[in-house]
């Protein structure tokens, strides 16, 4: 790997696996403007690649033709030399100092390494204009099956990406490395070390519009300010701030030519941008043309419609801003952006028009529109142009007023939002804006106090579904004549437990088309989240960042903060619920009590679903629902409550059970009464068969989409469904058949695990719990201690704490490994005292412990003076076995470094014996082939070197024996190793290096049989 830019930066998985796409179209490409991230999100990508990578970054000498693909064919030259290890034969290197190359030369270069390279080209926009795009399209669409491309640009490429010849890329572009309110959090906590307040996260992540470059920035000018500092740093980003100014100056705007630096600088005034506006204000032609070109070249310039509007990026236009009063003048920038509001008024953009204004401090100009469009501007609560009004503007008149409890009430704030509408009630004498008034009173009030009975508004009949007999509620919905009917329904049928239902309607609701996009947009949220929170995998993921981002986008508030606490609780473990739970704090501060509670119930059932639930976390949603009137929700954390304390063996469990039962029942919530025969079920063995029965007969009725009997010791398993069409027969017969599987594990060249003929599918499970039973299969049919596990993949944690993690990486796994078997039953993986063991059953096989065994068999023939072959036929067993490092993809972890290293040395050693044996019988090519085979394993081996030599020697092949004593003098002079005393220096590092090897004492090795051979 030559060139990859090192450095730390956050692991940000969503756009990792988006590149991880590159593996199937060997074409990637990251277009942002500067500053976006594109390096750091291609080195991340690029230092994970399997296999050799050249790193180029383009530069302006590039230009010159042949010289980007001589620096391209130097860098897959070193790039491939390095991987190799050693010199590169004739034919497969091309000499760096060389040249000029061509595209053929970097394809043969490619071609001629025997497994996957990777070639990053970085800034790939600085060669616009020249004929270096041409060559690099064709290098991508003649290059070999195992070359992989990834281009990084501030611009798209020159080159038709629509050429059938090409392959399909992979596009990461600006909005999927903007930064998300939760990675934020993660940045400043993770990376920098000063962690935000939950709030002035969110907040800076809307200043910044989540640029890299501008978070990067902000932390400079912040560092050692503490909580207090970064809150006014955050505030005062509202304003003309300027700590980005160099950045923006000498990275974004500097090589743009003057005239559209001039346009960005004069028409930084409108909020949105559209040719005809600029051409308005400018007072000539052309501007849409321009517009279109600063898009094109990713100045911080975006479009949303395809190019007919645009808008530059917060960050630029504040500054932009600043440049502007630099440039005219304080009074000179007011009258333009008064210029600027009439263009706008012309167009009927009241809401933009005042923003303009305010910015003007046209304080008349304002309050004439204040008076002529009051109406339209207290329908845009959610934009921030009450926040540019002064307090004596604002304070009697009742639009205003209105507009900030809509404002508060679309961020959840209701107590507060049901006081504004009162205020602005007493102040109207217009009749439409009192009935709109008491729309926002009705509805924050039915939240606060309970819905009204006559069931005629959305909000009532959702507010009753929340508390009692949801599938009523449902049925209400379907009569509602309100563009909420359909989120009111399907989130009543979701509540009742109907979940096919609920996800049928809230479907055609997400994609139904209004005037009105925020009920589509709950719909959709109430959809993502519960994708999200059921299924730990990638694309539900995506789904909920969509909904976020648009709602963030449309200043919906309070789904966009719904949309990230469940973003954040979804993982389960402890960060991230330490996360989520500032997120509900923060919820509770705003006086948003239902956003708080709805963040606390996605971090009860990530939870639930990652076999670690907390007791003390369901009696607090507990106590919140029961403080809210939401028996419904209440039900369910009863439910779950009750399912626990059965399989905590808790004493209280049966009157927990019992009221669980009852509380369901008198609240009609059929789904979570399913439930709560299941927990019957396992503290009435006695009953348990007919409690089952009619728990999977409640659920099929409700329509719960799955069956409930399947859900038996969730804190144990951590199981809280079974995926759709499994099945499950809960009798000891069918279950002891299915307890002994034949297991294949694979630790030679890589991870894999195969029960019962089918691999094992550990997508979903997380990095620690893999890394756990690699270990485990490491040390097969071994017991492995608990304190060595937690010494080796939880050593930053106390006892307690690690302990609790492999307890919960165990349930992880073993629902995942067999997840047809109830807690009692036999699992793959056993616990033996205090440690754990994968059991290795009838015909189970291990590459590892076969490679131990052939072995020890070839070891007991030789010092029993057997016969010869018996030896050659174990040592070959097990050179066959060994097909690479051990467990590679755990990389230099601690526990696994010293055992990688004695099983090279000793497949080395089993190589160069073989040569050696095989010698002894006559078989001269054989032996030559075990001793390559020895070199190939470790290129240092003396014994294999001379076997080699050897064997071409008898077989009289004296040029190949000349150009094996080549290759070893080559080795030998990389080594350093004088010619005069070549055998004894070359053999006395080996012989003290393999003596280091096996006399190893890692805490995992000595869980291993005796090494020697």
């Amino acid at each position: 790997m030559t060139g990859v830019p090192a450095g730390r930066s956050l692991v940000r998985v969503r756009l990792r696996r988006a590149l991880d796409d590159v593996f199937k179209s060997r074409l990637g490409l990251v277009v942002a403007p500067a500053g976006s991230g594109k390096t750091t999100i291609m080195a991340e990508w690029a230092r994970s690649f399997p296999g050799p990578v050249a790193w180029v970054r383009a530069e302006t000498t590039d230009t010159a033709t042949g010289i980007l693909l001589d620096r391209i064919a130097a860098a897959v030259s070193r790039a491939t030399a390095q991987a190799c290890g050693a010199i590169q034969s004739s034919r497969a290197r091309v000499s760096d100092a060389g040249g000029p190359h061509g595209v053929d030369d970097v394809i043969e270069l490619a071609s001629s390494f025997d497994g996957p390279v990777l070639i990053v080209i970085d800034d790939l926009h600085v060669l616009d204009g020249t004929d270096a795009p041409v060559k690099v399209e064709r290098l991508i669409m003649e290059g070999p099956a195992n070359l992989y491309t990834l281009l990084g640009s501030r611009a798209p490429p020159r080159f038709n990406l629509a050429r059938a010849e090409l392959p399909t890329p992979v596009l990461v572009m600006s909005d999927s490395l903007r930064f998300r309110a939760w990675e934020v959090e993660s940045l400043f906590r993770d990376v920098y070390g000063e962690p935000l307040r939950p709030g002035d996260a969110a907040a800076l992540a809307r200043r910044t519009e989540g640029w890299a470059a501008a978070l990067h920035l902000f932390h400079l000018s912040t560092v050692g300010r503490g909580p207090a500092g970064q809150s006014d740093a955050v505030a005062a980003l509202a304003g003309r701030s300027r700590y980005a100014q160099e950045y923006l100056s000498g990275q974004v705007l500097d090589g743009l030519p003057e005239d559209l630096r001039d346009l960005m600088r004069r028409t930084c005034v409108f909020d949105v941008l559209t040719g005809a506006r600029c051409d308005a204000l400018l007072e000539r032609h052309g501007s849409q043309h321009a517009l279109a070109e600063l898009e094109r070249r990713q100045t911080l310039t975006t479009t949303d419609d395809g190019g007919q509007s645009f808008r530059y990026h917060e960050v630029l236009r504040r500054h932009l801003e600043a440049a502007l009063y630099e440039e005219m003048g304080e009074e000179q920038t007011r009258e333009w952006y008064r210029q600027a509001a009439r263009v706008l008024e012309s167009e009927g953009a009241v809401v933009e028009a005042v923003r303009a204004r305010c910015r003007a401090e046209d304080w008349v100009g304002v309050q004439r529109l204040l008076r002529d469009g009051a109406r339209l501007l207290a329908e845009n609560a959610g934009s921030e142009w009450c926040e540019l009004l002064p307090a004596w503007l604002t304070e009697g008149d009742p639009w205003i007023l209105l507009a900030e409890a809509r404002r508060l009430l679309e961020d959840g704030q209701l107590a507060a939002a049901e006081q504004a509408a009162r205020r602005a009630h007493t102040r109207f004498r217009d009749p439409t804006g009192q009935e709109r008034c008491r729309v926002i009173i009705r509805t924050s009030g039915a939240w606060l106090h309970g819905p009204e009975g006559s069931g005629r508004r959305w909000a009532d009949v959702l507010r009753a579904a929340t508390q009692r007999h949801p599938v009523t509620a449902a049925k209400m919905a379907r009569s509602l004549e309100s563009p909420y009917a359909g989120v009111v329904e399907g989130a009543a049928l979701l509540l009742a437990g109907n979940h096919h239902e609920a996800k049928r309607v809230l479907e055609r609701a997400a994609h139904t088309k209004d005037q009105d996009p925020h009920p589509a947009l709950a719909a959709r949220l109430v959809l993502a989240a519960l994708g999200a929170l059921v299924d730990p995998g990638v694309e539900p993921a995506m789904v909920l960042d969509a909904v976020y981002n648009d709602a963030d986008r449309r200043g919906y508030t309070w789904l966009a903060r719904v949309a990230r606490g469940v973003a954040v609780a979804r993982g389960g473990g402890p960060e991230d619920v330490g996360v989520a739970e500032e997120l509900a704090l923060d919820c509770d501060r705003r006086g948003d009590d239902w956003g708080g509670m709805l963040v606390r119930a996605a971090i009860v059932i990530a939870q639930l679903r990652c076999g670690s639930a907390d007791v003390d976390a369901l009696d607090r949603l507990v106590d919140r629902a029961r403080a809210l009137d939401a028996g419904v929700v209440e039900s369910w954390a009863r439910a779950a409550h009750a399912l626990v304390a059965a399989s905590d063996d808790d004493p209280d469990g049966v009157l927990r059970l019992r009221g669980a039962e009852s509380f369901a029942r008198s609240a009609a919530v059929p789904g979570a009464l399913a439930i709560t025969y299941v927990a019957l079920a396992e503290a009435r063995p006695e009953a348990r068969g007919d409690l089952l029965a009619l728990a999977d007969s409640t659920a099929l009725a409700a329509g719960l989409d799955c069956r409930p009997s399947t859900l038996r010791m969730v804190r144990r398993v951590g199981m809280i469904g079974t995926p759709p069409g499994v099945v499950m027969d809960p009798s000891p017969l069918a279950v002891a058949s299915r307890a002994a599987s034949t297991v294949e594990v694979t630790c030679f060249g890589g991870f894999g695990l195969v029960i019962d003929g089918t691999e094992a599918d550990l997508s979903r499970v997380r990095p620690r719990a893999r890394a756990l039973l690699r270990l485990l299969a490491l040390n097969a049919d071994r017991p492995v201690h608990r304190e060595l596990i937690a010494e080796a993949l939880w050593p930053e944690l106390d006892s307690k704490s690690a302990m609790r993690n492999i307890q919960v990486a165990l349930s992880a796994l073993r629902r995942t490994l067999q997840p047809e078997l109830p807690p009692r039953a036999g699992h793959l993986i056993l616990r033996l005292g205090e440690a754990y063991q994968l059991r290795l059953d009838g015909a189970s096989h291990s590459d590892v412990r076969s490679f131990d065994a052939a072995l020890a068999t070839a070891g007991r023939a030789r010092s029993r003076g057997g016969d010869l072959r018996v030896v050659a036929e174990a040592l070959s067993q097990a050179i066959d076995l060994y097909t690479g490092h051990v467990l590679p993809e755990d990389a230099a972890a601690e526990w696994v470094t010293e055992v990688r290293e004695q099983y090279r040395v000793r497949a080395a050693d089993a190589a160069a014996t073989l040569a050696v044996v095989e010698s002894k019988l006559g078989q001269h090519a054989a032996a030559g082939t075990a001793a390559a085979r020895g070199i190939q394993i470790d290129r240092c081996h003396d014994p294999a070197w001379r076997s080699l030599i050897q064997a071409r020697d008898d077989l009289g092949d004296l040029a190949g024996a000349e150009q094996a004593r080549r290759a070893y003098s080559a080795v030998l002079d990389s080594l350093g190793v004088r010619d005069d005393h070549t055998q004894h220096s070359a053999m006395m590092p080996r012989a003290n290096h393999q003596a280091r090897a096996r006399n190893s004492t890692s805490p995992i090795a000595t869980k291993l049989p005796d090494l020697g051979g």
